[in-house]
């Protein structure tokens, strides 16, 4: 396969079906990519006329990692953006939650095909229960994307450029019982399987998502600047975020649903992420290899791996809530990795992948 031809497909894909939707109100759009205000200029350069290209209208901020470069090979650029500026990482959080499941099969926590009813019981013997680990980590269950009695309130919120996801663990649970099974074993791009399998895991550990995240993940890599926050209420003065038509919106915390979105961080963090992944040190690491059938590359725990013929293999996920955008790339072969962070809700693939197949003129 081929970039040319899988690349958007996949986006479009994942970006059908995410934490991501964007509002269906259009409006001139009324910010602008803003000019290159810290990090490397000439990573600016490189990526500055296809971030415009692919939609970026305020805030972009992205890292570049090299490990052939050693300590030297990370560097970070940002337009209206520095090191520390937060943004909605969305569906990126997945790719946690896939390595936390990693973490813990290798603790011996759980197996990937032990049924999520035996860990939340409260879903025993209903259609959800039946599912495995690993289904649910690769969106095979045959879980809907998101339940099916939420789709109405989805709607309208998106519709009016607010938070669609406000559902209690309760509530989730109550609502997942409810759901019927469609096409188990195919793709189906599930927000509500995501959520289930951090909470499991979370259920396994004796804690909350939230400090599951923490203790396995943020802390052993030292990214301070990483939140889940499950209350909008809760947030101090969040970046704004816009829609890919220019129309502002309000943040999304997500809720329940924060293991399937609800990661904030900043590309400082994210570029240390980046780099444990590439170099192996990333608790979980080894759920990127691929060894489950799926479709759409998605063989791995969460994560996207695609073969590509003229080209080298890619490991990648996306990300998007209703004014933000991510992007995830890496050649693990050859150690190069980068992530770009828009506070706009329209997807930069190039600027990613480009920087990961071709690097960039120093």
């Amino acid at each position: 396969m081929t970039r040319n031809t899988t690349l958007p497909r996949v986006v479009a894909a994942v970006t059908a079906a995410a934490v991501l939707t964007v509002g269906l109100t259009t409006l001139p759009p009324s910010p602008h990519l803003q000019p290159h205000t810290s990090g490397d200029a000439a990573l600016a350069r490189a990526v500055e006329r296809t971030a415009r290209d692919q939609g970026a209208l305020d805030r972009v901020a992205l890292a570049y990692v090299d490990l052939a470069d050693g300590p030297d090979g990370t560097v970070t650029t940002g337009f209206g953006a520095d090191d520390t500026t937060e943004f909605e990482i969305g569906s990126l959080t997945k790719t946690f939650t896939g390595n936390l499941l990693q973490v813990a099969v290798e603790r011996g926590e759980v197996t990937p095909d032990q049924t999520l009813g035996g860990v939340l019981t409260e879903l025993a013997g209903t259609p959800a229960g039946g599912v495995t680990l690993e289904t649910l980590s690769n969106h095979t269950s045959g879980l809907p994307g998101a339940p099916v009695e939420m789709l109405p309130s989805l709607y309208v919120a998106v519709t009016t450029n607010r938070d669609p996801y406000e559902a209690s663990l309760d509530e989730l649970l109550a609502m997942a019982g409810r759901q019927e099974l469609v096409s188990p074993g195919r793709y189906v791009y599930s927000n509500l399987g995501m959520s289930l399998l951090g909470h499991a895991l979370a259920r396994v550990a004796g804690t909350t998502y939230v400090d599951l995240l923490q203790d396995r993940m943020l802390d052993p890599l030292g990214m301070t600047r990483t939140r889940v926050v499950l209350e909008d209420a809760d947030l101090d003065d969040p970046t704004s975020g816009w829609s890919a038509s220019g129309v502002a919106q309000q943040p999304w915390s997500l809720a329940a649903f924060a293991p399937a979105g609800g990661i904030r961080s900043t590309v400082g963090d994210m570029a240390r992420y980046v780099r444990a992944l590439l170099d192996g040190t990333a608790p979980g690491a080894a759920a990127m290899d691929p060894h489950l059938e799926g479709e759409l590359g998605a063989v791995a725990y969460a994560w996207l791996v695609l073969e590509q013929d003229d080209a080298p293999t890619l490991t990648l996920h996306n990300g998007q809530t209703g004014g933000f955008a991510s992007y995830l790339a890496l050649d693990r072969a050859g150690g190069r990795g980068a992530v770009v962070l828009s506070n706009t809700a329209s997807q930069l693939p190039d600027v990613a992948v480009g920087l990961v197949e071709n690097g960039y003129d120093r």
